[in-house]
């Protein structure tokens, strides 16, 4: 009878785990594939990866020594792939947008859009603007609000560094 409760609990225990463990894989299975997709974008720039960093279907990386950043969105299995050479820019700043709610007595503010701007050293050429959140795609925010502001951090050091 005790064997018995011990291979009940055992497979209780597998059904209970089994599912977590298969999220976590395919998890950091889109994560490699990702960063694969970056090197390879960063490759054919003839740059490599010295950085990185990656946000659910998103991922950025630099390479410092070519001062070039690279970013990567797999929204709606659509792969999105941009990269800016940091000679033709003079800052980055990280852009939250927001718009004011007022329900009842109530008053706050929505995120709408949470975006890497890249300004030109020609102020005549467009910035480059890189979204990392937008409400009409997605209803929450997973961090990407600190995820802009530690890169735009990081791309400022690396420009400053001409």
């Amino acid at each position: 009878m005790e064997t018995g409760s011990i291979i009940i609990g055992i497979v209780l225990a597998a059904i209970c785990i089994i599912p977590f463990v298969l999220v976590r894989q395919n998890k950091k299975r889109k994560e490699k594939q990702l960063l694969e997709n970056l090197r390879n974008a960063a490759a054919e720039q003839q740059c490599l990866i010295s950085s990185h960093e990656v946000l659910g279907q998103m991922a950025i990386g630099m390479d410092a020594s070519r001062r070039f950043v690279f970013f990567i969105n797999n929204n709606h299995n659509e792969l999105l792939v941009r990269y800016v050479n940091l000679a033709d820019y003079r800052s980055c700043r990280a852009v939250n947008s927001s718009k004011a709610v007022n329900s009842g007595d109530s008053h706050f503010r929505v995120i709408d859009k949470v975006e890497l701007v890249f300004i030109p050293v020609v102020k005549t050429n467009p910035d480059t603007t890189w979204t990392f959140y937008n409400a009409e795609d997605s209803s929450h925010l997973y961090g990407e609000l600190e995820f802009v502001e530690k890169w735009a951090g990081l791309i400022n050091t690396l420009i400053k560094k001409k």
